[in-house]
């Protein structure tokens, strides 16, 4: 009895700690609402570059890995803010 209620008590904790982690997670991404939607849009053209045929003389290669950097450097940006609120 006592070990199930210690195993409950235990969930619980964890729950709320995941959530609360969730939010704060959300929170920070609402406070630079145009860098995350910098990311997304990006994401997008990446998608639309991945289900386009690779006939483009290696232009849509170049692209791709651009894009792909653009993502790594938007996400470096919002980690930075994260870790430096201003």
């Amino acid at each position: 009895m006592i070990r199930s209620r210690i195993a409950r008590i235990a969930a619980v904790v964890a729950f709320a700690f995941v959530f609360m982690g969730i939010g704060y997670g959300i929170a920070l991404a609402a406070s630079q609402p145009h860098m995350v939607n910098a990311r997304n849009y990006l994401y997008d053209a990446l998608h639309e570059l991945n289900m386009a045929p690779a006939n483009k003389g290696g232009y849509r290669q170049q692209a791709i890995n651009s894009i792909n950097s653009a993502i790594t450097s938007v996400t470096n940006g919002i980690n930075y803010y994260n870790n430096n609120p201003q």
